[in-house]
C-alpha cells in the first residue's frame, strides 16, 4: 500500500474514530493500520478541514454522516402508521439526492425504487450500538412491518446532526415533512422517477413524459402497477415541489 493510500486511510479512520471509536477501529484492523501510530496524525490533519464537505467523500467517511443523517429521518418518522423499513430507505435517497450530498453510495435497482441494501443493513446494527434506535420485525395477524424503537441515547445523534447538516436542515426538513403519512407505494414512486430522470440527464437526453414513464416500466416489472397517468402526475408534482434532479419544470 502506497503512502498517500495510506494517509487517505488514516484520515478517514481518525474522522470515524472522533465520533465512533468502535468502527473506526474495526475499519483500521482490517486495513492492516497501527491504530495507535496513526489516529493522532489523522486527528490533527482534521482540524485544518471544514466539517462541511466539498467533494464526494470515501465510504468511511460517508457512513456515519449517512448513519446520522439517517436517524434525523427515524427519529421524525418511527412513530407513524406508515413508516417501515421501505419508507426508511426512500427517504434516505430523497435527502441525499435533493440536498446533492457528496456521499459514497451504492444505490442498486430493485423492485422497490432505488436501495442501498449494505448501508441499510448496517445502519440497524449501527443505530443499536449508538444506543439510538432498535430496528426489529413487528409480527401481527396478517403481515409484519420493521419498526423503529427509540433508545435511551436517542438524542445522542443531534449534536453530530446539527454539526454535519446545519447549513442544509431546512432542504432536509422539506423532504422529511413533505412525506409525512405517504403511502410507502407513493414515495416508492417519487424514488423511482427521481431515480430515471437523473439517469435520462446523466445520459444527455431530453426529460419528457414519454422518456420517463418508458424508464419507469424498464426499471422492474413491480413498476407495471402503477398506471402512466399517475407516473406523469407525479412526475409534475415533483417539479413543481422542487423534490426534482434540476429545479423547474422539464420539457
Amino acid at each position: 500500500m502506497g503512502k498517500k493510500e495510506i494517509n487517505r486511510l488514516v484520515l478517514d479512520a481518525a474522522e470515524a474514530y472522533s465520533e465512533n471509536p468502535e468502527t473506526a477501529e474495526e475499519f483500521l484492523i482490517s486495513e492492516g493500520i497501527d491504530i495507535d501510530g496513526y489516529v493522532e496524525r489523522g486527528l490533527n490533519d482534521l482540524k485544518s478541514m471544514d466539517s462541511k464537505p466539498k467533494r464526494k467523500l470515501t465510504k468511511s467517511q460517508s457512513f456515519f454522516r449517512r448513519v446520522v443523517l439517517a436517524a434525523r429521518i427515524a427519529d421524525a418518522h418511527h412513530d407513524e402508521r406508515t413508516f417501515g423499513i421501505v419508507k426508511f430507505q426512500k427517504l434516505l435517497f430523497l435527502c441525499e439526492h435533493v440536498c446533492s450530498m457528496m456521499f459514497y453510495t451504492k444505490y442498486t435497482k430493485q423492485a422497490a425504487g432505488p436501495m442501498d441494501n449494505r448501508f441499510i443493513h448496517a445502519v440497524k446494527t449501527e443505530f443499536e450500538r449508538q444506543g439510538w434506535f432498535k430496528v426489529q420485525k413487528e409480527n401481527k395477524q396478517r403481515s409484519s412491518k420493521v419498526v423503529f424503537i427509540p433508545l435511551e441515547g436517542i438524542n445522542g445523534y443531534r449534536p453530530y446532526y446539527e454539526r454535519y447538516y446545519g447549513d442544509t436542515d431546512e432542504a432536509i426538513s422539506h423532504v422529511i415533512e413533505t412525506f409525512r403519512q405517504w403511502r410507502t407505494e407513493d414515495i416508492e414512486l417519487v424514488a423511482t422517477i427521481y431515480s430515471c430522470v437523473e439517469e435520462i440527464q446523466s445520459e444527455g437526453e431530453e426529460v419528457t413524459e414519454e422518456s420517463v414513464v418508458k424508464r419507469v416500466y424498464d426499471w422492474h416489472k413491480e413498476k407495471e402497477k402503477f398506471n402512466e397517468d399517475k407516473i406523469i402526475r407525479f412526475l409534475k408534482w415533483m417539479s413543481e415541489t422542487g423534490i426534482y434532479p434540476v429545479p423547474g419544470y422539464y420539457k
